[in-house]
């Protein structure tokens, strides 16, 4: 079953209470650590310090993890349209300027940007980022833009075609 558009996490905006974390430390105080895991931790402790960078300077690497996962190894991989890249007229002006145009409101099921408490998303009907005319960019809440590109990918540009016309 999806998720409700526009739902707000449970615990958006919450905070542990003191007792919550005295708690969790009562219940850690007096667990014996391996000595395996506590080899690990003198080992992390030797080589890093608490900038985000080893010891001798060099910046930690906190991406990924496995740099063979990349380009065409990588399962999102689109035959290098990521690759294009959006251009410098692509501004946040303009994004505002065309939900501005339709309402702020998403054009697939209507819901508002208001209600969503987030920005709607912009899409390119023709998926060129480089082509930013007004006719080509319509606005869509981030569930009906997920199901859009899920559509294009399952059903080819026929079922995408349909969809951006209506």
């Amino acid at each position: 079953m999806p998720a409700k558009k526009g739902n707000i996490p449970w615990n958006k905006g919450l905070k542990m209470s003191e007792e919550f974390c005295r708690k969790n430390s009562d219940a850690q105080t007096g667990k014996k650590l391996s000595d395996e895991t506590k080899e690990r931790i003198r080992k992390y402790q030797l080589t890093h310090d608490n900038s985000g960078r080893f010891r001798n300077g060099n910046k930690i690497n906190l991406g990924r993890s496995r740099p063979d996962v990349t380009g065409e190894n990588h399962h999102r991989w689109k035959l290098g349209i990521s690759d294009k890249g959006y251009t410098k007229s692509w501004t946040n002006e303009l994004r505002d300027s065309i939900r501005k145009r339709d309402c702020y409101e998403c054009q697939e099921c209507g819901i508002t940007q208001d209600e969503l408490h987030y920005k709607l998303d912009i899409h390119h009907i023709d998926e060129d980022k480089t082509n930013l005319d007004h006719k080509n960019l319509i606005t869509f809440c981030r569930s009906c833009h997920m199901l859009l590109h899920w559509a294009t990918k399952q059903h080819g540009e026929a079922a995408f075609k349909k969809r951006g016309e209506q």
